[in-house]
């Protein structure tokens, strides 16, 4: 039987792993996203990353220019189903999650983490 490497795997590091945690938080991303009616004069739906952030928290990136009319491709698209808006929210709120952590993590010698492998 021949056995397939996965190409993803998980591993768990602990405190005695890490040599040194050089991993910096970026809080000037933008948190949540608006998708504007230009006929309502801007107003939007707001659709923040996660729920549970307050308002006071929220930082709002404006994406209605970013779309190729907005109007008719996304806002009359989606009438009453919020699916559409919510793929398109996603979209641009997955480029700046990306932008969140910077740096680096220095780990002792494990052989067997590969790339793609994620760290627990």
């Amino acid at each position: 039987m021949n056995m397939r490497k996965p190409l993803r795997r998980y591993h768990f590091i602990d405190h005695q792993s890490i040599i040194h945690n050089g991993i910096r938080l970026n809080e000037k991303i933008y948190n949540a996203v608006r998708i504007s009616d230009p006929e309502k004069n801007g107003k939007g739906q707001v659709i923040p990353a996660n729920g549970s952030i307050p308002s006071n928290y929220l930082r709002l990136l404006d994406v209605t220019d970013q779309i190729n009319d907005p109007k008719q491709n996304v806002i009359d698209q989606s009438s009453g189903n919020t699916g559409l808006m919510m793929a398109y929210a996603q979209s641009f709120l997955k480029e700046e999650v990306g932008k969140m952590y910077r740096g680096e993590l220095v780990l002792r010698g494990i052989p067997e983490i590969e790339p793609a492998d994620v760290l627990l």
